[in-house]
């Protein structure tokens, strides 16, 4: 009974240490895209601050609610979604640089391309992979 107690106080303080991680990497990111925000926000028309900003916050909020699926799923539909997500992040601040801070190259306009396909593959391959689970689970019962 009392290995069982520390056992248990044990995974406790394990997953108090996981959220208290999580928090801290969640501020990091939103503290980061707030900074990409403000260099962006002196390139960008009176008429895009507001949706940009909007956007950039969802972007975010998309990275961070990947990060939080953290052992609610299988670990390749985590690291799938998450390294997509990121990817998917990259390139719509590739893609933000080349349209108001004129960042304009071919080299840019490949790697915004490749970046939003591989992303958009690792996102879809995560999904299935969590669909499949589902499945799986259900047919299981």
């Amino acid at each position: 009974i009392i290995e069982l107690k520390e056992k248990e106080e044990k995974t406790n303080k394990l997953s108090l240490y996981n959220k208290i991680s999580m928090l801290l990497i969640s501020f990091s990111l939103y503290f980061s895209g707030y900074l990409f925000f403000n260099y962006l926000s002196n390139h960008l028309p009176d008429t895009m601050y507001l949706p940009v900003m909007v956007y950039c916050i969802l972007i975010v909020t998309m990275i961070v609610t990947s990060i939080y699926r953290l052992r609610k799923t299988t670990n390749l539909s985590y690291y799938l979604t998450l390294v997509g997500g990121i990817i998917f992040a990259c390139s719509d601040s590739l893609l933000s640089l080349t349209l108001f801070v004129n960042f304009n190259s071919k080299e840019a306009s490949l790697m915004v391309m490749v970046t939003y396909y591989v992303a958009q593959y690792l996102i879809f391959l995560g999904t299935l992979e969590q669909y499949n689970y589902h499945i799986a689970k259900i047919s299981i019962s």
